[in-house]
């Protein structure tokens, strides 16, 4: 029968606990410190990569890129397993490979629970059945069974040692070093077998990663607007800007568009801007005024300026009541800049558009900032931020509970226990070849030390019956049958040792270089 201790029974516990562990670090859910979470498919809408009942397992990752598949929480629906098919800004956009329309609600990256890693199909409806009531009943009479068995064996194995004789309690106690070899085996083998699974993972995947790095900027614009007046009428004699025109003394109003890119990062902009001017009646009619044609221009800033000549404006629009025959008691005149810029910033390409308005009031007596509710100010200084993501070079990492290790530190330490084991090994294999190369008499007194008595110019057995055993383990069984002790002598180099039962001497005789299991010495 092979002994507990055996080195196969050492390998296999010590495979085994490095088994569960590595299973409970990858598989375990995230609730309980785990990397992993379990979702059960309920639709159709993956299909055919996904079906109902299938159980899905993800992992949360710090990266989501279009093209993935992920679980995001829904407010109002509640968990949903989707394919990323877009990204605006903060918010994905999700589809299901079997829809034909998008999710209507746009998660940001807080909402994502995870990212597909495999699935085991028909697992889903195993673990809802095992939810029921009488699986849960059957369950814990199952794990009460495996409780108490190992409980009871334990306790019949108890009485059982407690009755074992006192040779056997000697056997135990001389093999305790036997045992410290094992364990330290023990050891070094599971050292080994997680320092290679570890080199696995590690020599297999890169030590680096692209990762997306956001790149905020903002695009800034400052309305102004000037025209000349009568005397007294306004401080300076001129309109300012936020102050309303009066139609009956002005006709003729300069407004400009001051335009500015600001980004923390360097780069390199160029774009296109034009200024054009809209009348809106209340009825719906509108009518699209170009005032100042497109230019391109290189750079973060650029400004633009024309003349809004009012009796123009109020010409059109008799001519327009006069053709229709329908008055407008009001009309709203929006001041309308075109800004599209392309370039690059902190190294990416980056393309966007600005097209903030200044609204007016229109009507026969003044030109006047429409207010609805809005800060005039916040008109007059537009303002519309911006971003764009860089690839940067991040070392790549993977997570053990609560922590992050990376790749590159996961290399050294699976060398580290590589080297660790090796040297564990080398050790203890010099170690077991000096125990087994020291010299017989050593072995023998560290085995059965409390069995030996050294006696000097014995004559014992001289008219006794002598008996020889092959085998030291045969003598002292000898002893502990009898009850005597071993007697030890050293004769000319020769190491005998005798157990005097009645008139019978048994002995067994070594070589001092020779090994403990050696066969007599020849006599003359």
């Amino acid at each position: 029968m092979r002994s507990p201790n055996s080195p196969v029974s050492t390998f296999l516990a010590a495979a085994g606990l490095l088994l569960t562990v590595t299973l409970w670090i990858v598989l375990a859910p995230t609730e309980f410190g785990g990397q992993a979470t379990y979702v059960i498919i309920n639709g159709n809408s993956m299909q055919p990569g996904l079906h109902q009942g299938d159980l899905v397992i993800l992992r949360e990752t710090d990266t989501y890129a279009v093209g993935d598949i992920v679980t995001y929480r829904h407010p109002e629906v509640g968990t949903v397993i989707h394919r990323i098919i877009d990204r605006r800004g903060e918010r994905y956009v999700f589809q299901g490979d079997n829809n034909s329309w998008v999710d209507s609600y746009q998660p940001t990256q807080s909402d994502l629970i995870g990212k597909y890693w495999f699935y085991i199909p028909g697992a889903g409806v195993v673990l809802a059945n095992l939810r029921e009531p009488w699986a849960m009943a059957l369950f814990a009479a199952v794990m009460g069974v495996a409780i108490v068995t190992p409980v009871s064996a334990g306790q019949v194995r108890k009485s059982r040692q407690r009755r074992r004789s006192a040779t056997a309690k000697k056997e135990i106690a001389l093999n305790q070093n036997s045992r410290s070899n094992l364990d330290l085996l023990l050891l070094l083998t599971v050292l080994a077998l997680a320092s290679a699974l570890v080199a696995l993972y590690a020599f297999t995947r890169p030590t680096t990663q692209l990762v997306p790095v956001e790149l905020f900027y903002s695009q800034r614009g400052s309305f102004h607007y000037t025209a000349a007046a009568p005397p007294g009428l306004y401080s300076d004699d001129t309109v300012k800007t936020g102050e309303p025109i009066f139609r009956k003394v002005i006709n003729r109003l300069d407004i400009s568009f001051d335009y500015l890119f600001v980004a923390d990062e360097p780069g390199e902009i160029a774009g296109s801007a034009a200024l054009d001017a809209l009348l809106i009646s209340e009825t719906g009619w509108q009518r699209l005024l170009p005032l100042q044609g497109e230019t391109a221009f290189r750079g973060n800033a650029t400004h633009l300026q024309a003349a809004l000549d009012l009796g123009e404006i109020q010409r059109l629009i008799d001519s327009v009541q006069l053709q229709t025959g329908v008055a407008s008691p009001g009309y709203e005149l929006r001041i309308l800049p075109r800004i599209a810029i392309s370039g690059v910033l902190g190294g990416e390409n980056v393309q966007d558009s600005f097209a903030p308005l200044l609204t007016f009031q229109l009507d026969t007596l003044q030109l006047s900032l429409a207010r609805n509710g809005n800060d005039a100010a916040a008109q007059l200084t537009p303002a519309q931020e911006g971003r764009t993501l860089r690839q940067v070079e991040s070392p790549s990492t993977v997570r053990f509970l609560v922590f992050a290790v990376s790749i590159g530190l996961l290399r050294i330490f699976s060398l580290a226990g590589a080297i660790a084991a090796s040297l564990g090994t080398a050790l203890a294999a010099l170690s077991v070849w000096q125990r087994r190369h020291r010299p017989a008499i050593e072995q023998i007194r560290e085995r059965y030390g409390s069995l030996l008595v050294t006696v000097q110019n014995s004559s014992l057995g001289a008219e006794s019956a002598l008996v020889y055993v092959t085998t030291i383990e045969d003598l002292a069984k000898i002893a502990e049958r009898t009850g005597r002790m071993i007697l030890c002598e050293e004769q000319h180099s020769v190491w005998r040792f005798s157990v005097y039962d009645e008139a019978v001497v048994y002995r067994f005789e070594v070589h001092r270089y020779r090994a403990a299991t050696a066969a007599p010495e020849e006599k003359e």
